[in-house]
């Protein structure tokens, strides 16, 4: 029997592996035994002393892919070659090879030379095929597909979907299309940019992890129109600031009517101005069904906090859900257990203390803000509530003055000018004793602070404030990340507004106004909002007095511990008569 020169060459690769039948077709054939070597030349293989042409003459051309050979074979090292030949001569099976490609965890290994991560963590692709929920027949597309571990978990979990998967990376791509050559079915993959050619055929199931951190100005190249109008700000959806909500958006766009899209994204694109048009877009079109707050450092590559958008036609409230509290906490990472995936898909389906459904005029009056934080705690039942910005006569930002700036002006001279930072607030007080400015620019008046005046800090945890009171003969220049509120005084006492903000109502009030979960942030238009109660005089004025009474017991405190400080650091002094 004659045969031909790839089943010559199988025979080769084979011989020397255990239980291969080489004429069978079912043996490790050169595609595997490379990309497992791919994997395995990493750790620690020994390196064969086999040059570039003897490679070429056992493994031909022919039977690569050609986006294997272009990677692998004009390699001109002889190290994948080397590592490569060391596993065709290997005591590996066909299962156990077969088993390593399909499952491998590129991203655990720290030296693989992806440098990038490629896998969605485990825990997070049981729970966007728990959410997806594919069955037989359904076509399935992952729009940044990686090394295809999420592919090659749906397929394993029913065999009767259809999936098709694009990256841009060429090492993530020759995996992933490997992998799929393993498994039952065909399963294309595509090495692209996957908005140059943009897959907009209607799937029933859409997956999109997109690379963190992308931004829109440098992501447009000449073929990828799909981003053009995002970018030209011809579309409805404007121009993000962040890449997450474009990703999302042909995530959306890849739909067949009735179908679902899981997609993740970092927890700035729920929150942050740039991004308000589009999250307006999707809420006010009813593109978005769920916002999932993830715990954070689920993934290796970054600790930021990320959420999980569950996407598809919905006419009705979005379901807003708090899943942080879930994590089970590593060292240096953390994950979800199964019990926790299936306690996030719960909530989903049903309200709860973590769990509740935002209508879209609450979406809106928050600023199309998606912290599902904000619209779970228990709203603070106050009295004559009114917006903040409604009883301001003005609202001003401290004076943007750099470190640099402020060495420049200070002094060491008492000058009757002075700047006061973040620092310089504590326990409902500014300090008495604030830096000193050489000069002042008359240009920074509206940072001047007036007696009376409440300044709250930009940044939380906590958040920080306090009432101006500014001797005759001082100026004060509100610095940094401050807010200086002038009250209208006809309408609610400073003091007051005061007690209440450092009250566990006001505290709520504040939280849930805030954008960020690492460091908190009072955006200026989410401070507007914030809604105060407005009692009778009498009221405020008892909360007033109470608040300052409490505030000046504080400073006495202070100066008892201040000398008791002082007088245990002259104790020994005192004891040796000196």
């Amino acid at each position: 029997m004659s045969l031909s020169p790839e089943q010559t060459s199988r025979i080769m690769i084979a011989k020397d592996l255990d239980h291969i039948e080489p004429l069978s077709g079912m043996g490790v054939d050169a595609n595997l035994a490379a990309y497992a070597a791919l994997l395995l030349i990493e750790k620690g293989l020994d390196r064969h002393d086999i040059d570039h042409e003897q490679y070429l003459s056992v493994v031909g051309d022919h039977q690569l892919d050609p986006i294997l050979r272009d990677r692998f074979v004009t390699d001109p090292d002889g190290s994948f070659e080397s590592a490569t030949l060391h596993l065709f001569g290997s005591t590996y099976t066909t299962d156990e090879l077969r088993d390593f490609v399909l499952h491998y965890n590129v991203d655990e290994d720290r030296s693989f030379g992806m440098r990038r991560e490629l896998t969605t963590p485990e825990p997070l692709r049981a729970l966007a095929l728990a959410i997806l929920d594919c069955h037989d027949g359904d076509r399935l597309y992952d729009e940044c597909c990686g090394v295809g571990s999420l592919l090659v978990d749906a397929i394993e979990r029913n065999p009767g979907i259809r999936t098709y998967g694009v990256d841009v990376s060429q090492d993530a791509t020759c995996l992933a299309a490997a992998r799929m050559r393993l498994l039952p079915g065909d399963h294309p993959v595509g090495l692209d940019d996957v908005f140059h050619r943009p897959s907009l055929v209607a799937y029933d199931k859409v997956f999109a992890n997109p690379p963190f951190g992308m931004k829109l100005p440098f992501m447009r190249n000449p073929g990828a129109d799909y981003l053009a109008p995002f970018v030209d700000e011809t579309d409805p959806m404007g121009r993000p600031a962040s890449a997450d909500w474009v990703f999302a958006r042909l995530a959306y766009d890849s739909l067949a009517e009735g179908g679902t899209a899981v997609a993740i994204v970092t927890n700035g694109a729920l929150g942050n101005g740039g991004d308000q048009r589009a999250r307006r877009y999707f809420v006010e079109n009813g593109m978005l069904r769920a916002v999932v707050a993830l715990p954070t450092k689920l993934f290796r590559s970054t600790a930021l906090g990320c959420a999980l958008l569950v996407l598809g036609r919905n006419d009705g409230p979005v379901r807003m859900v708090d899943a942080s509290d879930l994590a089970d906490e590593g060292r240096r990472w953390n994950t979800l257990s199964d019990e926790a995936v299936s306690e996030i898909v719960g909530r989903i389906g049903a309200d709860g203390p973590m769990s509740r459904l935002a209508e879209r005029a609450d979406i809106a009056s928050r600023g199309y803000s998606l912290y599902a934080s904000r619209y779970l705690g228990q709203a603070p039942d106050l009295v004559n509530p009114r917006p903040l910005g409604d009883l301001a006569l003005a609202i001003e930002r401290g004076a943007g003055f750099s470190a640099r700036e402020l060495d420049a002006l200070t002094t060491e001279e008492n000058t009757g000018l002075f700047y006061v930072r973040l620092s310089d607030i504590e326990d409902g007080a500014i300090s008495d004793d604030l830096p000193n400015l050489a000069s002042l620019n008359e240009k920074t008046e509206r940072q001047w602070l007036r007696t009376g005046d409440l300044v709250i800090s930009k940044n939380g945890a906590p958040f920080k404030v306090a009432v101006a009171d500014v001797p005759e003969g001082r100026t004060i220049l509100a610095n940094g990340n401050l807010y200086v509120i002038r009250l209208d005084t006809e309408l609610v006492d400073p003091y007051f507004v005061a007690a209440f903000l450092a009250s566990e109502d006001g505290k709520r009030s504040l939280e849930q106004m805030v954008v960020g979960t690492t460091i908190p942030n009072l955006p200026l238009r989410n401070l507007r909002q914030i809604q105060i109660p407005v009692p009778p005089a009498d009221v405020q004025r008892r909360a007033a007095e109470g608040y300052r009474a409490r505030l000046d017991e504080i400073s006495v405190l202070k100066i008892r511990i201040r000398k008791a400080r002082e007088a245990a650091a002259g104790a020994y002094d005192e004891a040796v008569g000196r």
